[in-house]
């Protein structure tokens, strides 16, 4: 779709500019180099176009197609300076914000992404298109409340969807409230059967809660089930230094040694095995 759209468009730019042997006119440069586009000569279709905006920098299929070319090279830093040109200028406009957004995404760059999902959806787009991607967007802009907001969307609208529910649960603990992370984890468990990554996380959950004999009793079904789960013992570990309890903190202490080696590259374990030995020699005194 996106081909045919920028095939019209070319199509409409080169019988509006007309036909000349030596493109010297605005007009004639973007002929040009719109025909050296389509032709996928992006080199050549950059130097008129560039020559173009020389003389007219605010055109909008000039602005559009040096960033397109760009991107198909995938140049995409120098793609988006034009792409982006054009989105200023030319408000509203979907076929540049498709295009930016491609390159946005390219480049990591949430924010150009998520204004160009705006303009998509402000020009047409159905919203729940993007409901997945604004979350992600929004996750890497550090806005977990937005991430949160537009992955319950997500969710209500794509509940078939196995893959995204504990994320969501674990975004409800600080910007809505376990209970809501329990529902939609409880949802997913009726519709996909009782998987351990959704009880381990409805354990989290629980912790989360300070309800610690419960998450407990979960994560110790599950570890009996399958001992090499490093992620369950980690969790199970969690939930057992927030207990009082000197059993507890020195369980938690063994269980973090054994999986040392697994964890230290994502998990601060040696901090956390220095706070619990404080805990012990407290406790223990």
């Amino acid at each position: 779709m996106k081909n045919i759209l920028l095939t019209a468009c070319a199509a409409a730019v080169l019988l509006l500019a007309g036909c000349g042997s030596e493109p010297t006119s605005v007009e004639e440069l973007k002929r040009a180099g719109v025909q050296a586009f389509l032709n996928e000569d992006y080199e050549s279709a950059r130097d008129y176009l560039l020559k173009g905006l020389q003389k007219a920098p605010s055109d909008r299929e000039l602005l559009y197609f040096t960033g397109v070319s760009y991107k198909r090279d995938s140049r995409y830093d120098s793609a988006l300076v034009y792409l982006n040109r054009a989105a200023i200028l030319h408000k509203d406009d979907a076929e540049v914000a498709r295009e930016r957004l491609d390159v946005a995404l390219a480049l990591d760059q949430s924010d150009i992404a998520i204004s160009s999902i705006r303009t998509l959806i402000d020009t047409g787009d159905p919203p729940q298109e993007y409901y997945l991607m604004l979350a992600d967007l929004w996750k890497m802009e550090g806005w977990p409340i937005n991430h949160y907001i537009y992955l319950k969307r997500y969710l209500d609208t794509n509940p078939q969807d196995s893959t995204r529910y504990v994320e969501f649960a674990n975004a409800s603990i600080t910007v809505d409230s376990a209970e809501v992370g329990h529902e939609y984890l409880d949802s997913a468990m009726e519709r996909f059967g009782p998987k351990t990554v959704y009880q381990a996380a409805k354990a989290v959950l629980y912790g989360s809660q300070q309800e610690y004999g419960r998450a407990e009793r979960i994560l110790r079904r599950l570890i009996a089930e399958d001992t090499g789960l490093v992620d369950l013992k980690l969790n199970l570990a969690n939930v057992l230094t927030g207990q009082p309890e000197l059993d507890k903190q020195r369980e938690a202490k063994e269980l973090l040694n054994e999986i040392k080696p697994y964890v230290e590259g994502y998990f601060p374990v040696d901090s956390v095995l220095e706070r619990i030995q404080q805990r012990i020699d407290t406790l223990s005194g």
